[in-house]
């Protein structure tokens, strides 16, 4: 399924940075990845990579801020 919705880079930037904010304390580095990271005007999506410390503890910490969790794999 594609979707053709594209959000304002500063929206982006700002649901990443929340997010950010919540797993910095259970990971060893994180890095914002995608058209984020490219600069694009508009992004379909944010993209957060991470390197857990622990990772069901980057799960649940997402999961406290977030309004619906689509997904949820081991990985």
């Amino acid at each position: 399924m594609t979707h053709d919705i594209r959000f304002p880079r500063a929206v982006v930037g700002d649901v990443l940075e929340a997010i950010a904010s919540a797993v910095r304390p259970r990971v060893a580095c994180y890095a914002y990845a995608g058209s984020y990271r490219r600069g694009s005007p508009t992004c379909g999506d944010g993209d957060l990579l991470v390197v857990p410390d622990d990772a069901a503890a980057v799960r649940e910490a997402v999961r406290g801020i977030a309004e619906t969790v689509l997904y949820a794999g081991e990985s």
